[in-house]
């Protein structure tokens, strides 16, 4: 999913830095799990991961909240594209 990509971006963060915030929120989660988000096999995400990811790009960092769903809808459409 390139939404950890863009997250590693737009907060400075590596991937053992959000999943570290992430556990911090009460969100369990580990590195490899965020790893795992970048396969190109990975085709779901858990909903509390995704929201977490929203509140630390949003609120902890400032993007638009716009921004971010527009991540996430061009992400799957990127991969509903390569199905076909």
């Amino acid at each position: 999913m390139k939404l950890i990509d863009l997250t590693r971006k737009q907060t400075g963060l590596k991937n053992y830095g959000i999943a570290k915030w992430l556990r911090e929120q009460g969100i369990p989660i580990t590195v490899q799990a965020i790893d795992a988000y970048e396969k190109p096999a990975a085709k779901s995400m858990r909903l509390d991961i995704l929201v977490g990811l929203e509140e630390l790009n949003c609120k902890a960092h400032g993007l638009a909240h716009s921004t971010f769903w527009r991540w996430v809808r061009d992400d799957a459409k990127r991969r509903a594209a390569a199905k076909d």
